[in-house]
């Protein structure tokens, strides 16, 4: 029997998935393949968060639901689902992880995989349209160049955008008799869907209802039983796969970790917004809307093809609405609620409304393309074709090559003290806080201590999810509740905290814990431990003046956090001001932030509108006195975002408390103390009564 051949269509989108291929290589690059490569990933926090949680997910034992993961954000867990850490390839990673090297990351072959079937997808659209190949190729291009799906890389959950092109073909496709046959197809995209990510598993299934609800009123091709078999089908593997992967569990209920006052809605001009994105189109004026997630652009191609459509529809405008009625009832749904308000539901599952504007982009400029290819005059659609998808692709290129905004991306752990290793070591669990969902993504640290938590086998709470259930929280504060301040804290647990919380703890801790700094993290061990520390932080309550008249011929680093003024005394503005200071004229609210060497100042900045601060580099002269390590420093007010810190090579040493943060140091930069200040208000029962406290590591007394 003679082999069979590829017809010329199966050819051409053979083809089509290649040049998605080559497109990829295009905008990355190949070294984006190497499985081993998860620099690129761990060096951000939403690609960190979605590789971690794969990686402890691929060690841990199965649980149920089948994408549970109990060992990261520990002992709850989250799932893979939640971490967006893409269960369509973390499901047969974990299967088949004893051939994976370690480490293993995915996420550049799904990115690979995607920009093909962007292109397949689009051509298998576009060949129900044109006859001829040009044409096809043309606009097949321009539905490719969605501005929306070409930022989305830094998600990659997010980035399959082929699901929407997908639907869309399924959509057009001729009638098929019978369930399954009309079914099977949709029920396939939405399994694929369901375990990639809410947002084009929702889209995808009521793309399906319209699909049906056209044919059922409109077509009259379907009936009844048969529509709702098909939807209903269609809703049964999302619910059921959301289910395994996670995304839903009976009897939980996922939270949004983000402000619930955050406006993730669209702008009334998203459509045509460039956001000084794009190359052709100018940067419009907008309010508080998010301008990332509210980014939904159609490019200056997309906006062309859109108006084509329009004028070439005229006046059976009226007649196409209506007979794509239930399509055109889905996409108002989605833009109300796209445009609309802040919900409980976008908390719960939809965390950015204006994501539900991204199929629009592929409906309008397919309209568009839809119009063109019934234009009467053969020769016009080719030409206007080539005209959009240039303008298309001129307006876009500033998103087009990727390589740059990841050339520098790296990961290396600010854990470097290897005493890490031995506290690691002989744990059964690290206990991050504050919890849930991290430490947090405070300067992304949950990356630090998860990589290390992974390397020594060991559970933690440290992680990061989109979503946590309420019980991650109650858990984490019970927690936190009986370690730190508990008669009897478990010897294999370790605490590791926020420098900005540990000042407000410490009064309140238990005294059977020993707390000590490692590389600007307060860490704290039970007295029964098997690892102890050499030091160990000891908390005095003094006054502002007091550690001014200790420490002033040393090195003082000062930082406003908010009203800094409030910290101040008459005796200690006398002190700051004898040494060169203007401190006594700052203002309410003001970003203060000032250093000095040997009893006067050599660096000081007031402003009360934005934040202030300096980076001196190693080897810099400050005051007389060689600077052995970068020092960077930041004051911030009221009006600019509360904020306190001094980076001594990279390493916080700041409690970023509210008032007055402060810092001595010895002759190497070796920190001799750190305190803050502020109203006694603000500050623990321990400093209340002088206004301010003072923490130095001293001696353990074994």
């Amino acid at each position: 029997m003679a082999p069979r051949t590829l017809s010329p269509e199966h050819r051409l989108q053979t083809a089509a998935a290649l040049v998605g291929g080559l497109f990829f290589l295009a905008r990355f690059g190949p070294g984006f393949l190497d499985p081993g490569r998860v620099d690129w990933l761990l060096g951000m926090a939403d690609t960190a968060f979605n590789q971690l949680a794969w990686t402890f997910f691929r060690a841990d034992a199965w649980h149920w639901p089948p994408g549970a993961v109990t060992t990261f954000m520990a002992p709850v867990g989250t799932t893979v689902g939640l971490t967006d850490s893409l269960p369509l390839l973390a499901f047969p990673g974990k299967l088949l992880g004893f051939l994976l090297p370690e480490p293993f990351q995915y996420a550049g072959l799904w990115l690979l995989v995607n920009h093909a079937l962007m292109v397949l997808f689009a051509v298998r659209i576009t060949g129900r349209l044109f006859p001829t190949a040009a044409p096809r190729l043309l606009a097949a291009g321009l539905l490719v160049l969605c501005p929306a799906w070409l930022i989305r890389d830094g998600h990659f959950a997010l980035s399959a955008h082929w699901v929407y092109l997908a639907a869309l073909d399924l959509y057009l496709r001729p009638d098929a008799p019978g369930v399954l046959r009309a079914g099977r197809p949709w029920w396939l995209l939405l399994a694929a869907a369901a375990l990639i990510h809410p947002y084009p598993a929702t889209f995808g299934l009521l793309l399906l209802a319209a699909d049906q609800g056209r044919r059922l009123l409109v077509a009259r091709t379907t009936t009844w039983p048969r529509a709702l078999a098909v939807v209903g089908g269609g809703a049964a593997v999302v619910v059921v796969l959301w289910i395994l992967a996670g995304f839903l569990r009976p009897g939980y209920l996922p939270v949004g970790n983000l402000p619930p006052d955050a406006l993730w809605s669209a702008s009334p001009q998203a459509l045509w917004d460039g956001q000084g994105r794009a190359l052709l189109t100018p940067e419009l004026p907008r309010g508080r809307h998010e301008p990332f997630e509210g980014f939904v652009y159609l490019g200056l191609g997309g906006l062309g093809a859109v108006l084509l459509a329009l004028l070439l529809t005229g006046r059976r405008l009226g007649a196409l609405l209506k007979r794509h009625g239930p399509l055109v009832v889905v996409l108002v749904l989605c833009a109300a609620y796209a445009f609309g308000p802040r919900t409980a539901l976008g908390d719960r599952l939809y965390r950015a409304q204006a994501r539900f504007l991204w199929p629009h982009f592929y409906v309008l400029v397919g309209a568009g393309v839809v119009a063109l290819s019934r234009w009467r005059r053969p020769r016009w659609p080719l030409a206007a074709l080539a005209v959009l998808f240039v303008l298309q692709l001129v307006d876009l290129w500033p998103l087009l090559d990727r390589r740059p905004e990841y050339a520098d991306r790296t990961f290396t752990s600010r854990l470097r003290d290897p005493r890490w290793h031995d506290l690691a070591a002989g744990a059964d669990l690290l206990l991050t806080t504050p919890a849930p969902s991290a430490t947090t993504v405070y300067r992304d640290d949950f990356v630090d201590l998860t990589v290390l938590a992974h390397a020594h086998g060991v559970p933690t709470s440290a992680g990061f999810a989109t979503r946590s259930y309420d019980r991650n929280f109650a858990e984490a504060e019970r927690l936190t509740r009986d370690f730190f301040f508990g008669a009897s804290p478990d010897p294999a647990t370790v605490g590791i905290m926020r420098r900005s919380h540990f000042a407000a703890l410490f009064p309140r801790m238990s005294d059977e814990l020993l707390c000590t700094d490692l590389d600007g993290y307060p860490v704290c061990v039970p007295r029964t431990a098997s690892w102890l520390p050499d030091r160990a932080f000891r908390a005095d309550a003094v006054t502002l003046a007091a550690f001014l008249a200790v420490h002033l011929e040393r090195t003082v680093i000062l930082a406003g956090r908010g009203d800094a003024a409030n910290a101040l005394t008459p005796d200690a503005v006398a002190l700051l001001t004898a040494a060169g200071s203007q401190i006594g004229r700052l203002p309410q609210g003001a970003s203060y932030a000032a250093i000095f060497v040997a009893g006067r100042q050599v660096f000081e900045q007031i402003q009360p509108g934005r934040a202030v601060g300096a980076t001196i580099s190693a080897g810099a002269q400050l005051g007389g006195v060689r600077v052995g390590r970068e020092l960077s420093l930041t004051g911030s007010g009221e009006a600019s975002g509360p904020w306190a810190s001094l980076l001594i090579d990279g390493r916080e040493v700041l409690f970023n408390a509210p008032g007055l943060n402060a810092v001595a140091l010895d002759a190497d930069q070796n920190v001799v103390a750190t305190a803050t200040f502020a109203h006694p208000d603000l500050l623990p029962e321990l400093a209340a009564r002088t206004g301010g406290v003072v923490f130095s590591l001293v001696a353990v007394e074994r």
